[in-house]
């Protein structure tokens, strides 16, 4: 054993931790923006967070408020945070019953946001001009143009043709019923333990939950989200910012383009790639369309009301 002795250089020592401090600060503040929900836009509607409560209850409380399915003109502007874990106890009507008037606030909300996005995006970008730079403006044009993976630096009637084709609504329809599909109407383990309503993948394992059947050699977990609101918003945003659904984008623009409804039924051809099942995913979403009298332009004119 040495006899000699080193004085420790505390000055490093705490140099190198306030570094560590200083990265993992980093670190957490990335991870946090990476599932916060997108911040809202002007014009958007506000949920009032439920919280969490038993199936039953929960749907007595929805129907104290006059919001029974299928809904009259109006529903509660609420957010069911989680999916009450009781809701494979409901017998079948039930449970349809109480799963669409959840997720249906959820999808006429973040509709609104990105209507309010779109109105955004043709009032800085009215044709060849585009905002000073330097300005507020600017600014949340090219926080758009990154958000949707667009060059925020194409020409400006460029950038406001490409941001106009990808920052745009879904039939509250099809979410309704891919909702239902992917989730197993609320009983699915990754809704309950994930929030998670669309099947949504990650591949940071910290940022997910493996799946119990997932194959040998696959790395990918299914996405946890902080609450449903929250993997409402990034299943529309996968689908409009996802290569994978190029095709449904250009059906959306072309059915605007021409004049043309853009209905659940048109659009679930877009969503061939959301499935290995391909073709008979599709067939599938439109009978759940037809099955359940989920009909586009009744839900399209759903408002919402602040409820108590």
């Amino acid at each position: 054993m040495s006899g000699s002795h080193e004085t420790p250089d505390y000055r490093s020592t705490w140099l190198g931790l306030g570094t560590a401090l200083v990265l993992a600060l980093l670190i957490a503040a990335w991870l946090l923006a990476s599932t916060r929900q997108p911040a809202p836009w002007e014009g958007a509607v506000d949920l009032r967070p439920l919280p969490s409560l038993p199936a039953a209850e929960l749907a007595d409380h929805l129907e104290e408020q006059g919001y029974t399915w299928p809904p009259e003109g109006e529903v509660p502007a609420v957010a069911v945070q989680t999916m009450p874990t009781d809701m494979a106890g409901l017998d079948g009507d039930e449970r349809k019953s109480l799963f669409f008037r959840i997720i249906l606030p959820l999808a006429v909300a973040e509709n609104r946001r990105i209507e309010a996005q779109r109105a955004f995006i043709k009032a800085a970008l009215p044709g060849s001009s585009r905002p000073e730079p330097e300005t507020a403006e600017a600014a949340r044009v090219r926080e758009l143009a990154h958000r949707y993976n667009i060059d925020p630096d194409l020409p400006a009637g460029k950038l406001r043709q490409r941001l106009l084709h990808r920052a745009d609504t879904l039939p509250p329809a099809l979410i309704l019923v891919q909702a239902a599909n992917e989730s197993g109407w609320g009983t699915s383990r990754f809704t309950q333990q994930a929030n998670n309503l669309f099947g949504v993948w990650t591949y940071n394992p910290e940022e997910g939950i493996r799946p119990t059947r997932a194959g040998a050699g696959t790395t990918h977990s299914v996405r946890l989200y902080q609450n449903l609101q929250h993997s409402m918003s990034g299943y529309i945003h996968n689908v409009n910012a996802g290569h994978a659904y190029a095709e449904l984008r250009e059906l959306r623009a072309r059915r605007r383009a021409e004049g043309d409804p853009v209905t659940a039924h048109a659009l679930a051809a877009g969503l061939e790639r959301y499935s290995a099942r391909g073709e008979e995913y599709v067939a599938e979403l439109r009978d759940m369309l037809e099955n359940n009298d989920l009909t586009d332009m009744g839900l399209r004119r759903v408002a919402l009301v602040d409820g108590q």
